[in-house]
């Protein structure tokens, strides 16, 4: 998931919710506040009742006519008709309960005389007295406040509807709703804006990252803006630029150095064939002529000399020694078979002479090579086989190897496997330069000089496999080379 819809997924709903616990707390709050209000209201009015009320049952001891039937009558009925003037917003009211819960007055002229004894809000005027009630009055709720009259044994309660109380707050409520959505969807739209803008120059950096990856240097991200983001554009762009620098400076040395490791590898060869030539012609003459002389003085001896004659004939077994050791070594250093047979005879000649001196075997399949690479190739190729058995045999300590050569429509692979106990490539890769030896480096140099590459595949305890390619043009009958 990408970070731009990572951080909408968490801003949205925190802005979704903080939207919306803000317009709940908002009616909540008003609510509480209309409660209040309504409640404070109530008392007002009760408080207008309970003085009207006074007043009449005053007038009575003042003139001390209360046990007077008729006049306790006339001031009761003259307080209910000042308490039915009493208003309470459109639906409320005030209405006044004896003792046994019968209504004695109530707006409604055909509820007066019913018993309200039976109902569970009654009970609780009758136990308290004096207080705040809700309760619900023919399927509706209602808010009441409520005193006990004494002297005449009334309850006096003023009560309103909650639709009235709250009837203002229900209708915004859908207002309050509607607004509440329609907030929301802009602060999504607002986010969503914001977070684009924000995150377009980071997708942008991200797109410019993944092209230098692929080595695509020649690029330059546009700067929209002079914040942060600007200048880590800028920034970005600066180093594309020194690092496509550094990389020409880089493959320009590459290139200098693989040309120079050519030249140096030519010259190797120029001067192996030098010191070939100069030991199979100076020395190799010189002991030749040596050994002939060591006859004829042998020859010359008398009968008697037994001795002497012995010596001179072991003397002429070192120098064949010699002379054969010489000859070795012009091989080695170059090997005329390649000329005289081919690379497939002169590597056949190799392994032959690493299995008589080391406890090796090996399979070989080199068919068609020499028809294909020239010889100057067939030597590097050479040389890349020497170094590989060469390992195989002192590092490795292999028993086995399997050399194979195939070819494909356009290049010839080349493999090397032996079964010895391999080696970790990483650990060599971070090796110093003096303690990595120039073996590897050596046969790569030469795998690029024909054109291919190289790869080692190799663990320890696994033995080794090393493979490397050589194109071929199918225009010329030895290669490009």
């Amino acid at each position: 998931m990408k970070i731009h819809h990572k951080l909408l997924g968490v801003t949205l709903p925190i802005a979704l919710v903080a939207l919306l616990m803000g317009s709940y707390a908002t009616f909540h709050l008003s609510r509480q506040a209309l409660h209040q209000i309504a409640q404070r209201w109530l008392e007002t009015r009760l408080d207008e009742a309970i003085s009207v009320i006074h007043r009449q049952e005053t007038f009575l001891r003042m003139y001390g006519i209360t046990n007077i039937h008729a006049g306790t009558h006339k001031a009761q009925y003259d307080a209910r008709q000042e308490v039915s003037a009493i208003q309470i917003g459109e639906r409320g009211y005030v209405y006044i309960l004896d003792l046994k819960g019968k209504l004695l007055f109530h707006p409604n002229a055909e509820l007066i005389g019913s018993s309200m004894e039976q109902t569970p809000w009654f009970s609780l005027i009758q136990q308290q007295k004096k207080g705040k009630l809700n309760y619900t009055w023919q399927g509706e709720k209602h808010l009441a406040m409520f005193d006990f009259f004494e002297p005449w044994g009334w309850f006096i309660v003023a009560t309103d509807p909650y639709n009235e109380i709250y009837g203002s707050l229900n209708k915004t409520r859908d207002y309050l709703l509607s607004m509440a959505l329609w907030g929301s969807i802009l602060i999504s739209l607002f986010i969503i804006v914001m977070t684009r803008n924000i995150f377009n120059p980071l997708q942008l950096l991200v797109k410019g990252a993944e092209m230098v990856k692929k080595g695509e240097l020649d690029i330059e991200i546009p700067v929209k803006s002079n914040d942060e983001m600007g200048n880590l554009t800028r920034i970005f762009n600066a180093m594309a630029q020194e690092l496509k620098k550094n990389l020409e400076t880089l493959q320009s040395s590459e290139q200098q150095l693989h040309y120079l490791n050519s030249q140096l590898l030519t010259a190797q060869e120029d001067e192996r064939k030098r010191i070939s030539t100069e030991l199979h012609d100076e020395v190799g003459q010189s002991l030749t002529v040596m050994k002939l002389k060591m006859i004829m003085m042998e020859e010359g001896l008398a009968p008697e000399n037994h001795a002497i004659k012995k010596e001179y004939e072991e003397m002429v077994q070192y120098i064949d020694m010699t002379i054969e050791n010489v000859r070795r070594l012009c091989r080695d250093l170059t090997p005329t078979v390649i000329t005289d047979l081919g690379l497939a005879a002169a590597l056949m000649w190799l392994i032959e002479n690493m299995e008589h001196h080391f406890d090796i075997s090996a399979d070989i399949d080199l068919s068609n090579v020499d028809e294909i690479l020239s010889l100057e190739r067939q030597l590097l190729v050479y040389r890349i086989f020497q170094e590989s058995l060469s390992n195989a045999m002192k590092h490795a300590r292999a028993t086995r190897l399997e050399l194979a050569a195939t070819q494909s429509r356009h290049q010839l692979i080349f493999s090397i496997k032996d079964n010895g106990k391999g080696f970790d490539m990483g650990r060599v890769r971070c090796r110093n330069f003096e303690e990595r030896g120039l073996g590897l480096a050596t046969m790569q140099e030469r795998a690029r000089m024909l054109g291919g590459n190289m790869e080692i595949e190799t663990r320890p305890g696994y033995g080794t496999r090393l493979q490397f390619t050589v194109p071929v043009d199918k225009g010329s009958k030895h290669g490009n080379l």
